[in-house]
């Protein structure tokens, strides 16, 4: 009985660090026969999920257990996170894809049933272009996007990555004038944007407090802004000019998972500019009911992204 319980204890010690999952050969490197791992599943001690995989019962479940599954159940070393599921991971995009993708070597052959759910890359990465997220081995951002550029990812994903991705540390300075390069390598370069407008006045009959978005002929559920109770908010919080850009004023906004990003002026002679910023993100997190990215127009240090967000953004108030 003792030595089960060892065997069980070394088990959860291996699965801590992986989502609660434990490979075949990792049992076995751990001094585990491989015969064991059967007769502990046949007791109901631990749960085989997959080809040389199994779960163990003690290491409660995380959000992320069918990535990190993904990943063993390939049996390779090597093998990460990748391409459209690596760009959901770093979450600067709206991209939700269907199956998960992983990337391992090249010459990496595999011949296990359950592969019908995942998207298998062959490649041999560099050391520098694989690292961790959540413990799950991952390709880095940089990697992530230009490989969702060589295989279709839509443009406007890649776009939204590349802002967004420039306002973090993930995406140095040094590839975005590389990335933008092969996207526009991949689909031309990108159309003179429109010139900023303001809102129109609201159509008669309709509620300003219920004016929708200038592009909501062109989207299939637009999102409703309360432009009253949103210049209240930024009169309150001394705003000179708040502006809206991103997957809100296109067609690609998804209601259910999208977020809303706004450029922000605020009055130069503010002193309470750091209590201001905050509360009107909550503000308008709060009239929107959903998570705001509220950008600060004069202290955005990257030129890519000021010049991808500046040119799109459309006015929702000036003072």
């Amino acid at each position: 009985m003792r030595e089960l319980l060892t065997y069980l204890e070394r088990l959860r010690e291996i699965a801590l660090d992986q989502h609660g999952f434990v490979t075949t050969a990792q049992a076995v490197a751990n001094g585990i026969p491989k015969t064991e791992l059967p007769k502990l599943a046949g007791r109901g001690r631990i749960e085989r999920v997959a080809h040389g995989v199994y779960r163990i019962s003690q290491v409660p479940a995380t959000p992320y257990d069918n990535w990190a599954l993904a990943v063993l159940w390939t049996g390779a070393e090597e093998a990460c996170l990748s391409h459209e599921t690596a760009l959901a991971a770093w979450d600067v995009s709206d991209v939700n894809p269907d199956r998960v993708h992983l990337t391992v070597g090249r010459q990496r052959r595999l011949r296990r049933a359950g592969g019908e759910r995942y998207v298998i890359h062959r490649r041999d990465l560099d050391p520098g272009q694989r690292t961790w997220w959540e413990a799950i081995p991952i390709t880095d951002l940089p990697t992530t996007i230009a490989d969702c550029i060589e295989t279709g990812t839509p443009t406007y994903l890649i776009r939204q990555s590349i802002e967004r991705g420039g306002r973090t540390r993930l995406l140095p300075a040094s590839d975005l004038d590389r990335l933008s390069g092969l996207l526009e390598d991949r689909d031309g370069p990108e159309p003179d944007p429109q010139p900023l407008t303001t809102p129109s006045l609201p159509d008669a009959g309709r509620s300003p407090s219920q004016l929708p978005p200038w592009n909501n002929d062109r989207m299939g559920t637009p999102l409703v802004l309360d432009l009253e109770a949103i210049r209240r908010a930024c009169k309150k919080h001394r705003v000179t000019r708040l502006r809206i850009f991103g997957s809100a004023i296109t067609d690609q906004f998804d209601p259910q998972t999208s977020d809303v990003d706004f450029l922000v002026d605020f009055a130069p002679d503010n002193l309470n500019l750091f209590h201001d910023y905050f509360d009107l993100k909550a503000e308008l997190e709060e009239i929107l009911g959903r998570p705001v990215d509220l950008v600060d127009a004069g202290a955005v240090p990257n030129p890519y992204f000021k010049a991808a967000a500046f040119s799109s953004a459309q006015d929702l108030y000036a003072a």
